[in-house]
Parts: C-alpha cells; structure tokens; sequence
C-alpha cells in the first residue's frame, strides 16, 4: 500500500461509515420536512391514512430502539471525527514548532561567526603582549674589528635564540591554568615570533686585545604563527648568547670564555638595573594573557555547546517534519525541510476544514425524541386536531432540543500571514427543525396520543469573541540574538493547545448527558444515597452515580459508593409508568463490597420507587427498596 493511499484510508473507511449512517432513517405514515411542517401539509397524510395512520406502543417501542441505535452509531462516527481531527491539529501544531529549521541554520551560522571571532580576540591579545628579555652576546676570535658588522653578527646570533627562550617560555607559562581544552590549540600554535630591540644596545665593546666582541641588550619578542625571518649565520663567527633572566651563572660562564672582569662588573650592574623590570613586566603579561585565556575558553565553550544543541534541535526538527510528512503521504525533502512542512501544513489545513464540516453533517444527523407526550381527543376534528399536536409538538422540540453550540475551528493567522499559528476561534451554531416523524398512538376512550422525533440542521451563527483563547506572543530574549549567557537563544513560535480548557471540557462532558438522578437506597446491609448523570429519558437511559454509603446498627461499614445503572419503563398513562432497572455498584470503604441489583417499580412525574433483591460479595441475596427523583436538564 502507497503512503497516499494509507492516508487517505481512514477518510474511506469514514466515508462508508458515514453514508451508511446517513441511511439510517425514520419511516412514519405523517412526516414533512422544514418549511412544510404546517397543518396544511399534514392534514393530507392524515386523510390518506385514516385509522390506519396509528401505530401501537410496540411499534413506537421498535422506533425508540431504532433512533437509539441510529444515535449511538452517530456518536461512534462523531467520535472518531473528533479524534482524527485531534490528531490532525496535533500534527499541525507539531509542523508549526519544528518548521524552523532555516531558522536554526541561521543561528548555527551565528555562533559559528562568534566562536571565530572569540578566537580571533585572544589572537590580538596574544600578539599585543610581548614578553621580554635581558641577553648578552659573547663573539670570539674577532678577526674583523668593524664595529658595524660585530653588532649587525651579534643580534643576528641573538634572534633565533630569544624566540626560542621567550616565546618557549612565554607559552609554557601562559598554558599553566586550570582549562583551556577549547583554546589549547589556538595558544600552542604560537611557535614561532619576531624580535623587536627595546632601545639600543647596553653594551657595545670590542676588546681588541683579548679579541671578542661583547653586546647586552634588552628586547622583547612579539608571539607569531609563521616562522621568523631566517638568518645567515654560516659566516659569523664562533658566539655564546646567554639569556640573563633564566642564567644565573652567566658570570662564571663569561668569565671562563675569558671575558675581562672591567666587563663583568659593567654587566653585573646594568643587570641590577633592568632585570628586574624585565621580571615584573612578564608577570603582567602573563597574568594580562592567563584571564584572557580563561575568558575565551569560558565563551568557546558554550558556543560548542550551543551549537551541539542547536544541530540536536535542527536533527530533532527534520525527524518530526519526516515522520509527519510520513504519516500524511506527503514527500520531504531533507534539503528544505521548511517546505515540506509548507506544504505538509497546507494539506493539514485542508484535512482539518473537511473534518469540522464532517463533524457538523454527523451533528446533523442526531434523531432528537420529544420528550412531552402530546395528548388530544378524537371528539372534534381528529385529522386537524392531529395536525395542531404535531406543530405544537415541533414547536416545543425545537425548543428542547433546538439550543446553540459552540464549535472550536481552526485557522492559520498571525499579522494576516498563513502558516504562522493554529490558532482556535470559538464558532457559534444554531440548530433549525429540518425534519419530524409523527406517531399517533391510539386509546380507548376516544383519546389519543402523539410520539414525536425531529433532526436539525445547524447553521452557523458567527464568531464568539473570547481574547483569552487569541494566542499571545512569547516574550524575546535580547531579540532574535544568541545569548550565550542565556541558553541557545532559541526563538520558538507560541503554539496554541488544542482545544478548550479544562472548565469548558467539563462542561461540554456534562453537556452530553440530558440528566440526572437523586437517589436514597436501603437494604439489611446498608443505607445509601447518590447523584448522578445519565443519558436518555424516563423510557430509557443508563447513566453513573457517586454517594456514599453506611451501615445498618449491627455492621461496622461506611464509605464511597459507585453506580452504574440502566433503566427502561412502559408508560401506564400521563403521569404514571412502570419502572424496571438493573444496578451494578461498588463500596470502597469500610466494609468494601461489589453488588447487582434488578428492579421493578413506579414512577411518577420525576419521583420512581423501586424494590428487588440485591446480590453482593458481603452476603447472599437481600431484599431492598430505592427511592429517588429523576429529571430532565431542559425541563
């Protein structure tokens, strides 16, 4: 089977179950429909029929069964309706929170652009904060006296060599903190780096006797990726380069290189003088370039962080959209999921519309009994006198019967642009007399009585303004910026739940029952009292009851009782009727019990009484008696 036409199978399966159910229709010898339902059209059929157009109790009795099943298969139908339609809204609702994959991209690219530009600070950090250093060349065996080209040989000889102790050093002594798993790499790549001279030379002596060459000055050693520039040191002569900071014996070893002690003591004594700035102004280097460090990994890190969440977030997003898409036969395309939640969306738009119009027909087709018996004389005009009953009876049913409701329908809208929200509005119907089945029941003392069934027709009545089901914008974190200090900075869309509250479903629960029962119950065990709910009417309804119960003096036994029960009774005239009925109840308490008891009893007008025997798990068969009070909700 095609992904199509597994979606389209349960609208099928729908369809036939609704025209089926459409079939299911009264047939009575006095019927008309909307606007035919006058005096006028009826008296006719009246006339056509003669006696023949009453029906006995039994009949009636077989069309009450059969509105009953025509009804309980109309709810069955609602209730699927209702639940696709959820699921449909619930699909929607879902497109509508994950359909921002472009928008995650961005926000990826984002954090991305951010994370370099971290990077690239602590690179202009490092390469702005030189460390610096105290050295002294020695040249030996000077040949050439010029003075120009000693000095030239003499820093020549010294470049590689600081950028090895002090950028060396440098690094070694920056990469000594807690963590920098995120940065290590960036500081580690600062190999290599340039001399720059700090002023001139300290000193600058040829000791043409002895014939060496000796120059002290102070740099400083600017951190760089790429290799310093290479110098020719294939004809300089044999050199000693000591770094004065990290040497202490550099005395000792000028002094045997046979370095006069005129020289020494000069040495000596501008190290005293600069070392010691050379010392303090590394350490602010180093801890200017350790909290720098620190910093940037700090930011790196939730930016890996966030974008690891965001790639989950955009993963996450195409998989709903698939299995969507999946679900409704619509194509995806990995590439652009946004559009196919477009379009995955459009077909849901539609799906939902048909089935809010699916809900409305079903609505439609419930058989809607009258509850009042309408009752005449047969001593005047019996055809016209017929005819009033049954106008006057449609009257009094559109009035039971013909109430408004309300309906939540779903659009897109945000700022007049589709497929932004699911946003619920509150649709007001009207139900209209379509259609009557009359039922004459003749007596047999020139009386008669008439059952009356009718089926509306809703139309709608506009919308119901209600500003707490618009939905409301969630507020912005710093606008559409990523936050690092803050989360991921994810905008998500505000997405309406489906359907009403908790209090509106509460109502439209007690809604679908027609009404309720109060009930007092006594037995050799215990007494008893309840309220509950029930659907139909005297003639037949089932419905559930919560009380409590108690015990007789000799029992120690009370607690929470629960009813279910179903009852049906043969009119004996106006206000009188036979009352038989079947309980199954439970006891959770003291004294905790399962029990059944059938009934047979009277009614009259909203009170019945009724007596039987009662089997329960606390002992064998009892005799007990129920009194109560039943009525309608419209009466």
């Amino acid at each position: 089977m095609t992904r199509s036409a597994a979606t389209l199978l349960p609208f099928f399966l729908l369809y036939i179950s609704s025209a089926r159910a459409q079939n299911c229709s009264l047939d009575s010898r006095v019927g008309a429909e909307a606007p035919y339902i006058k005096e006028s059209h009826l008296i006719p059929q009246l006339e056509r029929h003669k006696l023949d157009v009453f029906y006995t109790q039994g009949e009636v009795e077989n069309v009450r069964r059969t509105v009953d099943k025509c009804n309980q298969q109309k709810a069955a139908e609602l209730s699927k309706v209702l639940e696709m339609r959820r699921d449909k809204i619930t699909k929607a609702n879902t497109l509508l929170r994950y359909a921002d994959v472009a928008k995650i991209r961005e926000q990826i690219a984002v954090l991305e652009q951010s994370k370099a530009e971290a990077g690239k600070n602590l690179e202009k950090s490092l390469d702005g904060n030189a460390p610096y250093g105290l050295f002294v060349v020695l040249i030996k065996n000077v040949n050439d006296p010029q003075k120009p080209k000693l000095q030239a040989a003499a820093q020549a000889a010294l470049a590689p060599e600081a950028v090895k102790d002090l950028i060396g050093t440098h690094i070694e002594r920056v990469t000594k903190v807690s963590s920098m798993s995120e940065v290590e790499d960036l500081v580690k790549s600062y190999t290599n780096g340039e001399m720059m001279p700090d002023g001139g030379a300290l000193i600058d002596r040829l000791a043409i006797a002895n014939r060496y060459y000796l120059f002290m000055a102070k740099v400083n050693v600017k951190p760089l990726k790429r290799s310093p520039t290479a110098q020719n040191t294939s004809t300089m002569p044999s050199t000693l380069v000591l770094n004065l900071e990290i040497d202490g014996n550099y005395e000792a070893k000028l002094q045997s290189e046979g370095v006069i002690r005129e020289h020494l003591d000069e040495i000596k004594a501008l190290a005293n003088i600069h070392l010691e700035n050379v010392k303090n102004n590394n350490s602010r280097v180093l801890e200017l370039l350790r909290a720098e460090i620190q910093k940037t990994e700090s930011e790196i890190r939730k930016y890996n962080e966030n974008i690891a969440q965001r790639k989950k977030d955009e993963a996450a997003s195409s998989s709903e959209i698939r299995r969507i898409c999946t679900e409704l036969g619509s194509s995806f395309n990995p590439q652009s999921p946004e559009a196919s939640a477009a379009e995955a969306q459009r077909k849901l738009k539609l799906e939902i519309a048909n089935l809010e119009r699916q809900r409305i027909e079903i609505n439609d087709r419930e058989i809607f009994p009258l509850h009042q018996i309408l009752r005449g004389s047969t001593d005047d005009d019996l055809y016209k006198d017929i005819a009033q009953k049954i106008v006057e009876g449609t009257r009094n049913l559109e009035q039971q019967a013909g109430t408004s409701f309300e309906v939540d329908e779903y659009t897109e809208v945000r700022n007049g642009l589709v497929e932004q929200d699911l946003q619920s509005t509150k649709v007001k119907y009207i139900r209209k007399i379509r259609r009557i089945w009359a039922y004459p029941i003749a007596g047999n003392n020139n009386d008669y009585q008439v059952v009356l069934f009718g089926q509306f027709a809703s139309e709608k009545g506009g919308i119901i303004p209600n500003q707490d089901r618009i939905p409301k914008e969630i507020p912005k974190e710093n606008g559409n910026k990523i936050n690092n200090n803050k989360g991921s900075g994810v905008e998500r869309r505000p997405v309406v739940r489906e359907g009403p509250g908790f209090g509106e479903r509460l109502g439209d629960f007690i809604e679908s029952f027609e009404g309720f029962d109060l009930s007092y119950q006594i037995n050799s065990n215990f007494q008893s009292a309840d309220f509950g709910l029930r659907s139909g009417d005297y003639f037949g309804k089932i419905g559930f009851s919560l009380g409590g119960y108690w015990a007789n003096e000799e029992e120690d036994r009370a607690g929470i009782l629960l009813r279910l029960a179903a009852e049906t009774a043969i009119e004996i005239d106006e206000e009188w009727r036979i009352v038989l009925s079947m309980d199954t109840f439970t006891g959770l308490g003291k004294g905790s019990f399962l029990g059944i008891a059938p009934k047979i009893g009277v009614g009259y007008y909203y009170l019945y009484l009724t007596f039987g025997p009662e089997i329960t798990t606390i002992s064998s068969s009892r005799f007990s008696a129920q009194v109560g009070f039943s009525a309608n909700f419209n009466e």
